[in-house]
């Protein structure tokens, strides 16, 4: 009994303990563990009410007690199935129980068992039809559904039978708004204004719904009727002035702030909407300090924190400002508003993988804004990450179809990454629009290069004036394109005039070089490589021609020192290890040589005539530590494989190192094949091969010159 009162009374800890003293004595006392139960789940232990009520369970007992107290525990601990089975044994001994039927409904609705919480709710309401409560659930839960018919019906009803029920109201008007139905909200109010006269949650709700349909006036005037009816109504107040800022009238914005503070106290809500009238004004001192009071009132208030953040970011306080999003990313760690404040700061500090981190944390719907989407495609432009590059400009390019800027951009980088024909697709669509873009001419001219399509080249770089600052770079790449055509001539003319343009240009010196190359003049290209080098002693390509110039000469020792270079400056230029091998051969350097040739095919396993080369050098070298006929062979057949048997000095190779091994059999075999497809002037001397090796004669390793070409 005196549990009974304590209980009663409210004293429930005094209860419980007086209730805990009495079972040390009874464990087994099932009225006192059905008390004890009771007010283990009042304070929330509801893992102990079950417990507690588990000991008395296989006891005589009040069966209907117990369920009743173990479904509340069991709700309490979310275990809904549990519930609703001891809820449904209940309502099966008390089936009309309006207490439990709503009990097991919400047991229904946590577990989204919806058409039976309907009908639990439905039994409510047939027992009292005017149980406002049951009416509202069901409809909620035919929403739920996706009935929004008889959730309509089920909200009418109620908002005609309690017009003041202000829930039933807004679940109604926010069904008929997303339905697209602002006439039946319309008559809806209307119908209210009759029935309630003004009454204020009405106005209040009336000036949401206008904030919401961007008709900030309208809102304004049924708060200030409102605040007529009731001059103490802080939420209106505080409204109002959010209305007025927001239409940047920010003298009775403040004012209405002021006098919210007035009415409520401290608010850390207030302080913050008024902080952003303060801002706004240009206060900035102000609106520090009602950031701060908020922040002291309510140090979780992420608004607050980023709004905070940015005035910060504004007096140039970074570091401050990032802590205050820390502080702000902690409370929500998807805070889209403050990810993009981290976005733009490491943005600024280009912080291009930190700004990345950031920017991924933003929502699909943020990417609609242009600005946004151009710095992230910067970022990885930075980090060169060109393919997530050019998705983000593709999707700029759906935003902005005429945008120049993002065009070029995308052929720019589908060039780098070797997608010529979109690129060039590109870049015809942007000269359409813009047929002068000097960038987009000279662009789309070096890609009609590298396709081969020389003539067109020619014809974009013609395009570009002499008075563009690129115009020695067009008539340089335009000399490239007339070197390839075969105009000599047109190509120095260019080249020369380029030169005079940037005469310290080393690009420009080694494409004349190349010319001078091609027409036979060796001196006149050795100088220009030399002059090249000298210009840009790390232009690879220049000392590497400047070596196979040396060469064609027969001055080996200095187109060995030449590849050296190149090799130092490319380490994977397997031409150049080729040819210095063949340097090294006609200087003896035997060893030196099987070293670049091994160095050659491991970099380009591929390279039919080093696979050649090296197989000739193992078959007649003299020294015989280095002499190896049968690799030999296995070279002299892959440089053959590789080339398809269709390359005669490859096939005569493969015929002298099966003669070097002492197979002459094999050996004429190759030779004659190596005959019948060699060019005229090369049969003869093939056919006096076939004789030796007939003969077997050919001992002396007179099956042809050494020939170690380069290229």
């Amino acid at each position: 009994r005196y549990v009974y009162i304590l209980k009663a009374e409210g004293r429930h800890k005094e209860a419980l303990k007086a209730a805990e003293e009495l079972l040390e004595v009874d464990p087994q006392h099932s009225q006192v563990r059905l008390l004890e139960a009771q007010l283990l789940s009042t304070a929330g232990r509801y893992d102990a009410a079950l417990e507690s009520l588990a000991i008395v369970e296989g006891v005589r007992h009040d069966r209907a007690a117990l369920l009743r107290e173990r479904s509340r525990a069991r709700i309490g601990l979310r275990q809904w199935d549990e519930a609703i089975t001891d809820l449904s044994e209940l309502l099966r001994r008390t089936p009309k129980n309006s207490e439990l039927l709503e009990m097991r409904a919400r047991a229904y609705e946590n577990s989204q068992q919806w058409m039976l919480a309907i009908a639990d709710w439905t039994q409510i309401g047939l027992q009292d039809n005017q149980n406002q409560k049951a009416m509202l659930r069901r409809a909620q839960a035919f929403l739920e559904l996706g009935e929004t018919a008889p959730a309509i019906r089920d909200l009418s009803a109620l908002v005609a039978f309690a017009p003041s029920n202000r829930e039933a109201v807004e679940i109604l008007i926010g069904t008929y708004m997303k339905l697209g139905q602002q006439d039946r909200v319309a008559a809806l109010l209307q119908d209210l204004q009759a029935k309630e006269n003004a009454a204020p949650w009405l106005l209040y709700l009336q000036a949401e719904l206008a904030q919401r349909e961007d008709q900030p006036e309208n809102a304004i005037r049924y708060l200030d009727q409102l605040i007529s009816i009731q001059p103490f109504n802080a939420a209106a107040v505080t409204m109002r002035g959010t209305l007025y800022r927001d239409l940047e009238q920010l003298e009775p914005a403040i004012k209405d702030f002021n006098r919210a503070l007035g009415l409520k106290g401290d608010s850390a809500q207030v302080y913050f909407e008024r902080s952003l009238a303060y801002s706004a004004a240009g206060n900035d001192r102000y609106a520090m300090m009602d950031l701060s009071r908020a922040l002291k009132l309510s140090p979780y208030h992420v608004q607050a924190r980023i709004a905070r953040a940015h005035l910060l970011r504004r007096m140039g306080e970074d570091k401050a400002a990032a802590a205050d999003l820390q502080r702000a990313l902690q409370a929500e760690p998807e805070m889209p508003e403050a990810h993009f404040v981290m976005a733009s700061m490491a943005f600024e500090k280009k912080e291009y993988k930190k700004a990345l981190d950031s920017y991924r944390m933003l929502p699909e719907h943020a990417w609609t804004d242009s600005d946004l989407l151009w710095k992230r495609c910067q970022c990885h432009l930075e980090l060169k990450q060109f393919a997530d590059a050019v998705i983000d400009l593709n999707l700029l390019i759906e935003q902005q179809p005429d945008s120049i800027s993002y065009r070029f951009e995308r052929a720019r980088l589908l060039e780098v990454t070797g997608e010529l024909q979109p690129a060039m697709d590109d870049l015809s669509t942007l000269l359409n629009q813009e047929p002068a873009h000097e960038s987009a001419l000279m662009l789309r001219g070096r890609i009609f290069h590298r396709t081969g399509s020389f003539q067109a080249a020619v014809k974009d770089l013609s395009n570009i004036p002499d008075s563009s600052d690129r115009y020695a770079e067009a008539i340089y790449r335009r000399g490239l394109a007339w070197h390839q055509l075969g105009q000599t001539q047109s190509a120095l003319k260019d080249l020369t005039a380029a030169r005079k343009l940037e005469p310290e240009n080393a690009d420009f010196v080694y494409a004349q070089g190349n010319v001078y190359a091609g027409t036979g003049n060796i001196a006149q290209a050795i100088s220009e490589y030399q002059r090249a080098t000298e210009l840009n002693p790390e232009l690879s390509s220049a000392w590497y021609n400047y070596g196979n110039m040396l060469y064609s000469r027969n001055e080996f020792q200095q187109a060995i020192e030449c590849w050296t270079k190149t090799i130092d400056l490319e380490p994977g230029q397997f031409r150049a290890f080729n040819n210095r091998a063949a340097a090294h051969v006609e200087l003896k350097h035997y060893a030196a040589a099987v070293k670049d040739y091994r160095m050659t095919l491991e970099l380009n396993p591929g390279f039919a005539r080093a696979c050649d080369n090296f197989a000739w050098l193992l078959a007649t070298v003299d020294d015989p530590e280095l002499r190896d006929p049968q690799e030999a062979i296995s070279l002299a057949k892959k440089a053959c494989e590789l080339t398809e048997f269709k390359t005669w000095s490859h096939l005569s190779t493969l015929a002298a190192c099966y003669a070097e091994s002492g197979n002459y059999q094999q050996a004429r075999s190759w030779v004659t094949k190596a005959q019948e497809i060699a060019p005229q002037n090369q049969r003869q001397q093939l056919g006096r091969l076939v004789q030796l090796y007939e003969s077997e004669l050919g001992r002396e390793r007179q099956a042809k010159v050494p020939v170690h070409s380069i290229k």
